[in-house]
């Protein structure tokens, strides 16, 4: 992340540079940039499936359609800041939309000091990104390069005056046992959803479907939802209302009503007509697997609910490894 008035060539080769492909094609750096990722994406996971004979995960930042099917993403370097929580949910909606299911910010900020209420409630919404993970530095540079590309004899095109502004720690230990408190709570929600979460996932792998979503996927004859950003849905059944903003309470059926948010809630509702598979919580997932499995049943007003649950190992490489229970009806 830079900034804007220092232009494309901030922290990479200037656009107008040449790259020259194998077979002596020449390119514009502008024109090629976003592959470089993309191209090291698939040959990174199937070294890793390769040496564990696992599935893995990778994570880039760097993404270009089609990279979906091989990675995750991260949102890139974030600050500690309100504002921020909200740009992520945005982007989290936004990958979606790319193909990209498996996507997160760095909860509490990555630049910058966080402070115990932002943290608090980024844990509570970081509870529910897919890729789920609270990360800052140690210490950031930042370099100022010149404003015009460097000729290409240069071999030092970013020269300038490198300052290190260092962050202090925010992983949930780092503050006081309410704030463990809050953290594990949220997590242990979390937990106890991932059947559902990883049949979601499986649904997107298999069938294109989003996870995070907003909305107005669900109630698109409702113009009113495709103005709300700040809300969002895991599926189609739950829906997450973190807060946003320093004191704030955020504020049932077609309306706007301002909820209860003491510092150490977050508000969940699930959808009336839905059934939501889950498991008890440990201390990781290989451990909370093994823990019985109970469904969460929200009646809509015909008394009925439905849902579905895909259950495999977890770790064996092929689309087809598990199997996708029938659908979860009740009354049974």
């Amino acid at each position: 992340m830079g900034w804007r008035e220092l232009g494309l060539a901030y922290k990479t080769t200037c656009m107008e540079g040449v790259q020259i492909l194998p077979d002596g094609t020449a390119l514009r750096h502008y024109d090629v940039h976003n592959l470089y990722g993309w191209s090291q994406t698939k040959p990174t996971l199937d070294a890793l499936r390769k040496t564990t004979r696992e599935r893995g995960i990778v994570i880039t930042r760097s993404t270009y359609p089609t990279s979906g099917q091989w990675a995750g993403h991260w949102l890139g370097d974030n600050t500690a800041a309100w504002d921020q929580m909200t740009k992520s949910i945005i982007g989290m909606m936004e990958f979606s939309l790319f193909g990209i299911s498996y996507t997160g910010a760095d909860i509490c900020g990555f630049f910058s000091d966080s402070e115990y209420e932002l943290c608090a409630r980024w844990m509570q919404l970081g509870a529910f990104y897919p890729f789920s993970r609270n990360h800052n530095g140690k210490g950031y540079k930042v370099t100022m390069p010149s404003p015009h590309c460097p000729p290409p004899t240069d071999p030092f095109p970013f020269r300038g005056n490198d300052q290190m502004f260092p962050s202090q720690r925010q992983d949930p230990v780092a503050w006081n046992s309410t704030f463990e408190d809050i953290s594990r709570d949220v997590l242990n929600i979390r937990y106890a959803l991932l059947p559902y979460l990883y049949t979601l996932m499986f649904d997107a792998s298999a069938h294109g479907s989003t996870v995070v979503r907003p909305l107005l996927h669900e109630f698109v004859d409702d113009r009113t939802t495709w103005e709300i950003y700040q809300q969002f849905l895991w599926g189609p059944a739950l829906l997450i209302s973190p807060v946003l903003e320093k004191g704030e309470d955020i504020g049932f059926r077609g309306q706007f009503r301002a909820l209860n948010s003491p510092l150490e809630h977050i508000n969940l509702h699930v959808r009336g007509g839905y059934i939501l598979p889950q498991q008890s919580p440990a201390n990781t997932t290989a451990f909370s697997r093994k823990n019985p499995l109970t469904l969460l049943v929200a009646l809509n007003d015909s008394q009925q609910a439905e849902g579905q649950l895909y259950w495999d190992d977890g770790v064996r490489i092929g689309a087809n490894s598990g199997e996708i229970a029938p659908d979860l009806e009740w009354p049974p």
